[in-house]
Formats: C-alpha cells, structure tokens, sequence
C-alpha cells in the first residue's frame, strides 16, 4: 500500500509546545485538548481561518482515506515552506501539495482535494 503524502503549505500558526518531551502537540485537536487557544488570539484572522481550514480539511482526510494519506503542515516561514513557496510559486495563500507533484491552490475545497486524491490513489492501484 502506498500512502499518499498531503502537504498543507501556507501561512500557518506556529505552535510551541506546552506539554511534557514525551508527549507531542496535537496539532489537529484529536485528542480533544485545546492548548492553542491562547497561542491563536495574537494571530490575524487570515493565519486562524488557514489554521482551521487546514484542521478541517485534514480530519476530512484521515476520516475517508484512513492510513492511506498522510496530512502534513509546513508553514510557509519555514525554511522548508520556503522553499516549497519558490520551488512550485504558491504564493501567500494556503496551497495543497500532493504526493510532491500535484499542486492545489487557493480556493479549494474538500470534493477537489478529496477527487485528486482518490486520482492519485488510482495510479498506485493499477
């Protein structure tokens, strides 16, 4: 089984961690812990609603294709956002990069994400 990567690439919160080493940040609220809520209220509303699309979309994800997808998070201030930014020219807005090929840029909503997905998921099946 090949597992899809899904890379949300865009101006995103970063979020420092506020529990012990060996526990990680649930960055996706799956575990129904809200620490974020104070890190989020500096933020404009622009990097929030990006930070909640991006949550959304992901649960969307992982609740339809399971481990066949693997969400990511890179912000675009991140060296590594960067350099994706450059690389592909996304520009400011909140962009998807699929299995590091197929780009989706903004506006985009789950049926196109959930349809290239399942287009990509196809090729690995033949």
């Amino acid at each position: 089984m090949h597992q899809i990567q899904v890379e949300f690439v865009g101006l995103l919160p970063t979020f420092y961690r506020t529990t012990a080493h060996c526990c990680s940040t649930d960055y996706f609220k799956a575990c129904g812990i809200n620490t974020d809520i104070d890190q989020l209220q500096d933020y404009p509303p622009e990097v929030i609603k990006n930070q909640e699309k991006v949550a959304a979309l992901s649960h969307q994800l992982l609740r339809d294709f399971g481990e066949e997808v693997k969400p990511l998070v890179t912000g675009s201030v991140s060296l590594r956002g960067f350099w994706l930014t450059l690389k592909h020219r996304l520009g400011g807005d909140l962009a998807v990069i699929i299995d590091n090929k197929r780009i989706l840029k903004e506006p985009f909503d789950y049926p196109t994400l959930k349809y290239a997905i399942q287009e990509e998921l196809a090729m690995w099946r033949v």
